[in-house]
């Protein structure tokens, strides 16, 4: 066999391969977004199946997004719908492709991005894997081969659900930390790494190119943030003239109390701390932009159901007990 030969046959082993790859991505990728079809992340993918540009606030972020917002309580207030694609310690690069993904179907005023992850180190084999998921989904969905139905062998998805709470992740336990100043001033300091900066880098811009506002938000940490993190963000911000709100820097307006607000000892807040940031970050938002009240909108009738079960939710938290404590 000459070399040209092998060349040849080893050409086309591989491109068979990729072919039969891409078959059984299509296969096995979810049809819908719900967790029966095999969806991953099934609350922050639920901004697939919001209906068609009713988004106004769009979240991007890790856990400190989605247990320290209540987008329906902002709702209720200023008829500002957000929806929160916040997942378990997300990394960055990961922000990027829901945001990406969010922006085939919505098109927000505003992007925040919960700046927590920025400080989540991603690493280069993260970002293979990811980007090779990304093109190739048989990668991230290969376990779905025993639920697999006829539905999966339509390539036609429909995403149909969205989360009734938006992204927002309930929670009325109590595991309360100490009320003291963890924000003190240092002059110590941190830098963002260079693969981070390049994602954060990318959000930024497809926001510009979207003529989106784009903003960075720090919402009460009191185990994992501190001023020289605060000092890396703020100098960002300012390098770019993005807004940026560290709410850990003005709890004297929040009034985080840490042995009431918190769930986890001072990692991620529980509802009484959610409403909190919700009602401040709410009015600080309509004090830079104008939205529009959607309240009473047919449109957004969906909405109007959704809170009122999450009140009726709330209401009966209260009657039962007013904190689940650990």
């Amino acid at each position: 066999m000459s070399i040209k030969q092998m060349i040849a046959r080893i050409f086309l082993f591989h491109f068979i391969l990729l072919l039969l790859l891409v078959l059984l991505s299509f296969v096995f990728m979810p049809k819908n977004n719900t967790e029966e079809a095999g969806m991953y992340n099934v609350k922050a993918n639920g901004i697939l199946g919001a209906p068609e540009n009713s988004i106004d606030v769009l979240v991007i972020g890790d856990s400190e997004a989605y247990a320290n917002i209540s987008p329906l309580d902002i709702y209720d207030e200023y008829g500002i719908t957000m929806y929160i694609t916040g997942t378990p310690a997300q990394l960055i690069n990961t922000s990027y492709d829901f945001l990406k993904k969010a922006l085939k179907t919505q098109k927000p005023k505003i992007v925040i991005l919960e700046a927590y992850n920025i400080f989540r180190d991603v690493s280069l084999g993260r970002v293979g894997k990811n980007f090779a998921q990304g093109i190739l989904p048989i990668f991230l969905y290969h376990n779905r081969w025993k639920s697999l139905t006829f539905r999966d062998f339509n390539f036609e998805v429909d995403y149909t659900w969205t989360d009734e709470l938006k992204g927002y992740n309930f929670s009325k336990k109590l595991a309360p930390s100490k009320n003291d100043d963890y924000m003190t001033k240092n002059k110590k300091n941190t830098k963002i790494s260079s693969i981070n900066m390049f994602y954060l880098e990318k959000i930024r811009k497809l926001c510009e190119e979207e003529n989106i506002s784009f903003m960075l938000l720090n919402t009460p940490n009191y185990k994992g943030w501190n001023y020289k993190r605060h000092q890396v963000i703020s100098d960002y911000a300012s390098k770019y003239q993005i807004d940026y709100l560290d709410m850990n820097v003005i709890n004297d307006e929040i009034k985080i109390d840490w042995l009431t607000d918190t769930r986890d000892k001072g990692d991620h807040l529980n509802y009484n701390g959610a409403l909190k940031v919700s009602k401040y970050l709410g009015n600080y938002l309509t004090s830079k932009m104008e939205f529009q009240n959607h309240k009473g909108e047919t449109k957004y009738a969906s909405w109007e159901k959704d809170l009122q079960k999450f009140k009726e939710k709330v209401q009966l938290r209260k009657q039962l007990h007013s904190y689940d404590h650990d």
